[in-house]
């Protein structure tokens, strides 16, 4: 399933799935940094010096990938172990919760669990933002490039 049309409905990961679709989205944009910079370096017939310059934003956007990819198994097995809870029936035995709960309790019951899920989500935060700073930073760095080729291309 594609992060970007999922929605949750446990609210434990909404932050997680928030960073998830900002870290795809940066992925996305660098690796179309890469692309654009492969195509016009060979329509304008630059040397191989620009074509290797396409490798950085692809590494990149490579690694915010597989970072998505971690990141959208951690919330999907989150997901899955914060659903079932939500959705057992608490007057039956074996559940692991007393009869007569209610959502209330078990989802303040699954706020203990321990720092696994703040901890993701801090890690996707960091992530998010760190993505973010590179794909601006490439683009802004692709931009100025491509102005200065072509500032060179007419007083040629």
């Amino acid at each position: 399933m594609d992060p970007l049309n999922e929605t949750t409905y446990v609210p434990l990961l909404v932050n997680l799935l928030f960073w998830i679709k900002v870290l795809e989205v940066c992925a996305l944009i660098l690796i179309t940094l890469c692309l654009v910079t492969l195509v016009v370096a060979r329509k304008l017939q630059l040397p191989r010096r620009v074509h290797a310059s396409a490798l950085v934003p692809l590494i990149a956007g490579i690694g915010a990938s597989i970072a998505v990819h971690v990141l959208h198994s951690t919330y999907v097995y989150w997901n899955a172990q914060l659903v079932t809870a939500y959705t057992v029936d608490p007057g039956v035995p074996g559940h692991g919760f007393p009869p007569g709960w209610t959502f209330r309790q078990v989802h303040i019951g699954f706020t203990g669990l321990g720092p696994e899920i703040p901890n993701t989500t801090h890690a996707a935060m960091v992530l998010g933002w760190a993505a973010i700073v590179v794909a601006g930073i490439l683009l802004a760095l692709g931009l100025v490039g491509t102005r200065q080729v072509f500032a060179a291309r007419h007083h040629s």
